[in-house]
């Protein structure tokens, strides 16, 4: 093994259930399922799996004509995650610097050791990107910035006046990644239209997934929104074939289909809120949360998320305990449809009430 690997720590997903009729909020992804006219599409598709995948440039084009933009600023990938790590393998050497912040998705921090780089990461503010911290640490060896925005597990957001005050400080040799998994869940006002900022800041990067929103996480499939120059670069490093036949027919069959998409975004406004007014029956119990603006809510707890995961897990919710985030004692919750979550505020009210 190469000696820079030595120090990888295998990402560890959320778990699922013990037996089949747990519900399972540990991966923030869509339990309302994808649209129907996906399912169908993709009972058509099975007929044709002996051949390789064609649809790229099919799916190429439903996704630059859904968020307006050229073909050629177009990367479709295996999940999002894939094109962060084409992004490692396409701009980093041994030398340069990867920079994030402390408790955000791990991804960024595995695409600079899988290359060798350095990962350097700022602390954060009420949960959130601290960019004037972030802007202070970039240095000549900085090469690639990632933001989740909103982040992974907080569910925070920056707003578009300090993203476009951060990148007027970023150097262009420099490439900044919004990492945007859970955009279509936000609906404040000030929620960038990073789309819109490409033109002006030729090194953005905007990173999106199918697997949230449009509940296709089993088939992964994602894409980024970037200049020409660095979309050539990308499709330099790929593997041919790289995404699946299903997966591209599955997206063009969601993209399509953008009233699923707006029901199930409305579904989890309202169950978000419930949860956060579930919450705060608690506050003098020293439960608290985060600010979310995605599919999911980071708990703050009286002890540790391990004790709550565990008795949650017994009763058959799973959630996701944050110690491998470096918050020990709090858990993400995915928000989930109306009898799931009165399912976990029934479960979660015994077991804070149990404790001394």
């Amino acid at each position: 093994m190469k000696k820079h690997l030595e120090f990888i720590v295998p990402y560890s997903p959320g778990k699922s259930g013990h037996n089949p009729d747990a519900i399972k909020l540990s991966s923030n992804e869509n339990l309302a399922g994808c649209s129907v006219h996906v399912q169908a599409a993709l009972r058509e598709a099975v007929a044709c799996i002996e051949y390789y995948p064609n649809q790229t440039q099919a799916l190429v084009a439903e996704i630059a004509n859904h968020v307006g933009v050229d073909e050629a600023q177009i990367m479709i990938g295996n999940g999002s995650d894939e094109l962060i790590t084409l992004l490692a393998m396409g701009y980093l050497e041994a030398y340069h610097t990867v920079l994030s912040a402390e408790q955000t998705f791990s991804q960024y921090q595995f695409a600079a050791q899988l290359i060798g780089s350095r990962y350097r990461f700022s602390k954060m503010i009420l949960d959130t990107y601290d960019l004037e911290a972030m802007a202070d640490q970039i240095t000549d060896a900085t090469r690639l910035v990632f933001i989740a925005n909103p982040n992974n597990p907080s569910g925070t957001m920056v707003g578009e006046t300090a993203i476009v005050q951060f990148l007027e400080r970023v150097p262009s040799s420099c490439i900044v990644v919004l990492d945007e998994a859970y955009y279509e869940y936000v609906k404040r006002r000030d929620y960038p239209n990073s789309v819109g900022l490409v033109a002006r800041f030729p090194n953005l990067v905007i990173t999106r997934t199918f697997s949230k929103a449009y509940g296709l996480a089993g088939l992964r499939l994602g894409y980024a929104i970037s200049s020409p120059d660095i979309i050539r670069v990308l499709n330099v490093v790929k593997q041919p074939f790289h995404v699946n036949a299903l997966a591209m027919t599955a997206g063009i069959a969601a993209i399509r289909d953008q009233a699923f998409i707006r029901e199930s975004v409305a579904s989890v406004s309202e169950q978000r809120h419930r949860t956060m007014q579930f919450l705060d029956k608690f506050k003098n119990q020293g439960v608290a949360y985060t600010n979310s603006v995605a599919n999911f809510v980071l708990i703050d707890l009286p002890t540790t998320g391990q004790k709550a995961y565990a008795y949650l897990y017994e009763r058959g919710i799973v959630v996701r305990d944050l110690s491998s985030f470096g918050r020990p004692n709090a858990i993400r919750v995915t928000i989930g449809l109306p009898k799931h979550m009165d399912q976990f505020f029934s479960v979660f009210s015994e077991w804070i009430n149990s404790l001394d």
